[in-house]
């Protein structure tokens, strides 16, 4: 059973990872789909993206886009400690460890989720111009705080998560590419999110209430519709994506013997 649990993890990292097992995370006897460093980037994009959706929807903020210079310089800033530590390790400057590529990994995964987290929920809420984002680095120093105590949480406790945390994120990892699938698919304007060209279509429900939903316009209706088969769509995209990385490792390897992902 746990051979097979193993070999499902690490079919959803098989495209994106070299999945050595002296450089990946192990708990209950199973390995992570993905490396140390590629378990901080997955993860802290996730969590970092999910507390910026949290909270700022919550408030009722409408993204429109990218975020300011300033926050732009912020992420690459948390991205380049990552770069440096694979640069010098690969190139023989230095050692690493797994703890150091996990701490890299996970600052370069809240950096691009500083980024894209505003761009995929701009998206989703058809582009609404209006900006309640933060407009400098300031700003989402609680976002950046609150992800970092949930990765050295995570850091800490996964060994007494058993195989449920190579598991968890096998997920995380679906969750990642079901929103690039989302980005992809909305920002090629061939799937309207909206019931007009100016509200957008959860507005437009909202204001009717449930008591009044039978007499919400067809295209709201539909438009609804689609929205829940764009999240199906989505899901099953990101699916696809991580089994043609998996295939096209799979015939590298058979095309290019000793071929391994760097």
């Amino acid at each position: 059973m746990l051979d097979i649990l193993q070999q499902i993890v690490y079919f959803f990292g098989r495209g994106f990872c070299h999945q050595f097992t002296s450089r990946s995370f192990e708990a209950g006897g199973l390995y992570f789909g993905v490396c140390a460093r590629d378990t901080g980037i997955f993860l802290g994009l996730f969590i970092t993206a999910l507390i910026i959706c949290t909270v700022f929807v919550h408030r009722n903020a409408k993204f429109g886009g990218m975020p300011s210079p300033s926050v732009v310089v912020c992420s690459i800033l948390l991205i380049m400690p990552m770069a440096l530590d694979g640069l010098s390790s690969y190139t023989g400057l230095r050692e690493t460890t797994n703890f150091i590529r996990y701490i890299t990994g996970y600052l370069c995964g809240i950096g691009v989720g500083m980024v894209a987290a505003p761009a995929v929920s701009g998206l989703w809420q058809a582009n609404n111009p209006a900006q309640s984002l933060p407009t400098s680095p300031v700003g989402f120093i609680p976002v950046i705080l609150g992800s970092s105590a949930i990765g050295a949480v995570f850091y800490l406790v996964y060994p007494y998560l058993g195989v449920t945390a190579a598991i968890l994120l096998a997920l995380v990892e679906w969750a990642v590419f079901t929103a690039v699938a989302l980005l992809i698919i909305t920002s090629t304007r061939l799937w309207p999110l909206t019931a007009s060209n100016t509200t957008p279509l959860v507005s437009t429900i909202s204001q009717e209430g449930a008591s009044k939903r039978s007499a919400l316009p067809y295209n709201a209706l539909s438009l609804r519709n689609r929205k829940m088969l764009l999240i199906f769509v989505a899901v099953a995209g990101a699916f696809a994506f991580i089994a043609t990385g998996a295939l096209t490792a799979e015939f590298l390897e058979l095309l290019l013997p000793g071929f391994v992902h760097p």
